[in-house]
């Protein structure tokens, strides 16, 4: 699987960014056991997580097999996000965290469809996200970058470790900041269409 960052958007309850932690799967299988599972993320600029588990927003939890309709399926309670170092230690004034799944009550099933991505934690970013950044940082330590779901037979992947690729793509605050305007009243034709419009 490939591991990355995405922006889903703003909190509408407390006006912070919500990031997902997202797995890419490379290989089609049904029915992994999800276990535990982390990641490392770097914050430059005034941004910062919310401790523990209170910074999660994970609210969708289905009764496997999953289907990859319902995302995040994991509950907050069952994430943890601990404060690792901060600009004293890290260089460029970058606060870092891990972002932990231990194994929890909650036994979710996975199916992976290459090319589909599965989110596996969304978390709320506050503070002063004028400028700055969050990045995912690859580990060659196993315990601090890590997927463990169990595939019986996944191809393309272990059943202990199914991480490949971290994307280590910086995400600028100033972009996710920007607002979003919606185009009223506006008709494309035509509708499908092919090449360039």
């Amino acid at each position: 699987m490939n591991y990355s960052l995405s922006h889903i958007g703003t909190n509408s309850g407390t006006g912070n960014l919500e990031i997902a932690l997202v797995a890419t799967p490379d290989f089609t299988e049904t029915y992994g056991n999800s276990a535990d599972m982390g990641a490392i993320v770097s914050i430059s600029g005034g941004g910062y997580l919310l401790p523990t588990n209170t910074g999660f927003v994970n609210d969708c939890v289905f009764t496997p097999p999953a289907t990859n309709v319902c995302d995040y399926a994991i509950p907050a309670t069952e994430w943890d996000a601990t404060y690792l170092a901060g600009p004293s230690v890290v260089s460029g004034g970058r606060f870092v965290y891990q972002l932990l799944r231990t194994p929890g009550v909650t036994n979710v099933l996975f199916d992976a469809v290459s090319g589909t991505p599965i989110i596996m934690a969304v978390f709320q970013v506050t503070g002063n996200l004028t400028s700055g950044y969050i990045v995912l940082l690859e580990n060659t330590d196993p315990n601090e970058n890590y997927l463990n779901i169990n595939y019986a037979i996944a191809t393309g992947g272990s059943t202990a470790d199914v991480i490949g690729v971290v994307d280590t793509t910086l995400r600028l605050f100033s972009v996710l900041n920007t607002p979003e305007f919606e185009l009223k009243g506006v008709k494309v034709f035509s509708n499908p269409t092919k090449d360039v419009v």
